[in-house]
């Protein structure tokens, strides 16, 4: 099976206004967490937002995590993107290579 992943919004830092744009994202916190289906493992970081004034602007309260998200993949790059993932894998592989505690052979 192969290892999913789920991408989260930890927090976001704004400028409470930029030009006549309130609540301007400047850098989005994210956190990605894999799972092997037993084991979890998550990276965390930021990526930085340029603001751009020619380009269509969402209001704060209008921004979604799917919104978020991709650009946070945009910022990262898919080189980027997969080099956490594997950063995510590697920390899994571990988990599951590591010993257990399981019941006394005598106490089934």
């Amino acid at each position: 099976m192969s290892n999913t992943y789920t991408w989260d919004i930890a927090q976001l830092q704004c400028y409470p206004s930029h030009g006549e744009k309130a609540n301007v994202v400047v850098a989005i916190h994210w956190v990605l967490t894999g799972t092997d289906g037993v084991n979890s493992a998550s990276r965390q970081g930021a990526s930085g937002v340029s603001f751009d004034s020619d380009a269509q602007f969402t209001p704060y309260e209008n921004l979604t995590k799917d919104e978020l998200i991709s650009w946070v993949e945009t910022s990262l790059g898919e080189e980027g993107v997969q080099e956490i993932k594997d950063g995510v894998d590697s920390d899994l592989a571990q988990l599951a290579s590591q010993p257990t505690f399981i019941s006394l052979p005598w106490s089934n």
